[in-house]
């Protein structure tokens, strides 16, 4: 699995006010997530004017496809001319083929709950996961053994 990381600052000279930064910010936001399918964050220089720093994540199978999307959309907000690219920052980290279970990471193999995981690191579909987390009270709610609410509180149904 690889994760690409990337960390754009722009220049947008036309901002005097952070309420036009913040209009261009939303602009850049909105025609990416609808070209792209992904979100974007302010992640530093939120006070200041005329600078913009913003931060988003792709996830893939793929290396090459992975340093593309990442490529793909800083060409796009480039392209839109909203704002001056200053900097662009990319980082892919790669998660190796070792089971998430191994690695500490994962559902199956993390302390309070219980699996057998296989090869994949995931329990087997035959296993009965007994969550120990789950207070016994919510338990006997999903089985229908639960006493009525005391008190009048409400159902799961929000009546009475």
């Amino acid at each position: 699995m690889f994760v690409g990381v990337c960390r754009l600052t722009l220049l947008a000279p036309q901002c005097h006010s952070l309420k036009e930064k913040r209009s261009v910010i939303r602009k850049v936001k909105d025609r990416t997530r609808a070209r792209f399918h992904l979100s974007l964050s302010e992640v530093g220089a939120q006070n200041t004017w005329q600078r913009v720093v913003l931060g988003f994540a792709l996830v893939g199978s793929e290396r090459s496809v992975v340093e593309n999307g990442l490529g793909d959309v800083v060409s796009f907000i480039e392209a839109m001319g909203l704002a001056s690219m200053a900097e662009v920052e990319r980082e892919i980290l790669t998660y190796g083929d070792a089971p998430l279970a191994e690695t500490g990471r994962g559902i199956a193999g993390t302390p309070g709950r219980s699996g057998s995981p296989d090869e994949s690191g995931m329990p087997d579909q035959g296993d009965d996961i007994e969550a120990d987390w789950i207070p016994d009270s919510w338990k006997a709610m999903d089985t229908g053994d639960a006493a009525p609410p005391a008190g009048g509180a409400p159902t799961a149904r929000g009546r009475r």
